[in-house]
């Protein structure tokens, strides 16, 4: 029963995570407009982007290799290197890190880790048309009467006839004042629609926090417990060492006190054959006995380095000398974009060590030596 009650906990938590993990996807997502802004923040950090592709330059030419063009919804750009050059015009999410186009500048390019199609936002709808005016009414027509002409009359008769047919006419068609028209109606806009509880990150979020925790009290209610020893018995004392009588006595308690010592976690030092000298710099007179497969060299910081230099022209993580136990060779590697490595006075990424080469961090000199 208890196994039953663990499976169906289990089944229930993996089926909510994957419910939220779009909508957290969705939550996560980086904006362009923020890291061509402040790169600062974002160098060597992973990004999330959604964006269609609004250029695609293939470099080499011919390759499917080369950098594209991301535009988002900032409205703004960012360039991302790829092995796998996109379709133009689509909508992707991508996951990358933030890195420096040229070792020294502030412009951002994306180094793309994953590529994955998306669906375009839904556009927003057009407004409604507004409703056609209603037609305005024709306006009434009146019509003369002709003026009887009177056989005989006189041209005063004439004029006088005519003036009073205009006066009687023009009384009869004068439309009586007519009611000021009724306001049509209008339909009233019905209530928008109540946002769905579900839609609502955070509720969804509380609902997933809260059967997380659900199934976590049951979880811990259904384990057994261990059961609790009836009879727990006291440590042994620790054996009397008796005073050594002889010079063999000595030698076997001074043995017994280093493999006591080296059971405690003594660090056994060990010398590879190699060494670094400052010869030059704030740090001149310095020497480092390689001891480890791994030496790290660089300016105080967050990484704890071997060979730590005071020298403000050396990067925190400015290089590591690595140890081959199959050949006993030494390489270096440089690991700092904005101040170089160079041996024998040609800058390297990665350089097998001789003895008596010179090596060179900003304005420090180190001499490599086999010993």
């Amino acid at each position: 029963m208890e196994r039953i009650a663990r499976g169906v906990c289990g089944l229930a938590l993996v089926i909510l995570i994957l419910q939220a993990a779009p909508l957290l996807m969705a939550q996560s997502q980086d904006l362009i407009v923020d890291i061509c802004t402040t790169p600062n923040r974002y160098w060597n950090k992973q990004v999330v982007l959604k964006g269609h592709v609004v250029k695609v330059t293939p470099d080499p030419p011919g390759t499917n290799r080369g950098r594209y063009t991301l535009r988002d919804q900032s409205d703004k750009d960012v360039e991302v290197a790829t092995d796998d050059l996109p379709a133009q015009g689509k909508v992707y999410i991508v996951h990358g890190v933030v890195e420096q186009r040229k070792a020294g500048d502030n412009v951002p390019i994306v180094r793309e880790g994953s590529r994955s199609p998306a669906q375009p936002d839904s556009p927003v709808g057009a407004p409604a048309a507004a409703p056609a005016a209603a037609p305005a009414a024709p306006a009434a027509t009146a019509t003369r009467p002709a003026a009887p002409a009177a056989k005989g009359a006189t041209k005063a008769d004439i004029e006088e006839a005519v003036r009073n047919e205009m006066e009687k006419a023009k009384a009869q068609s004068a439309p009586a004042p007519a009611p000021a028209p009724a306001a049509a109606p209008v339909a009233a806009a019905p209530p928008p629609a109540a946002p769905s509880l579900l839609e609502n990150p955070l509720v969804i979020g509380g609902i997933v926090v809260a059967v997380v925790a659900i199934i976590g009290i049951i979880f811990m209610a259904t384990r057994s417990k261990p059961p609790v020893p009836a009879y727990t018995p006291a440590p042994a004392p620790p054996p009397s060492v008796a005073p050594a009588a002889s010079t063999g006595m000595a030698t076997q308690a001074s043995a017994g006190s280093a493999t006591m010592a080296a059971s405690r976690g003594t660090e056994v030092f060990t010398r590879l054959g190699g060494e670094l000298a400052v010869s030059d710099g704030p740090d001149r007179g310095r020497n480092l006995v390689i001891s480890k497969p791994t030496t790290t060299i660089g300016r105080s910081g967050q990484r704890k380095n071997d060979l730590d230099l005071s020298d403000t022209t050396v990067s925190r993580e400015q290089a590591k000398v690595l140890y081959n136990t199959v050949d006993r060779s030494f390489k270096i590697i440089n690991e700092s974009t904005t101040n170089p490595t160079r041996v024998n006075g040609s800058t390297v990424d990665t350089a097998v060590l001789q003895d008596g080469d010179r090596i060179e961090f900003g304005n420090t000199v180190v001499k490599f030596k086999k010993t």
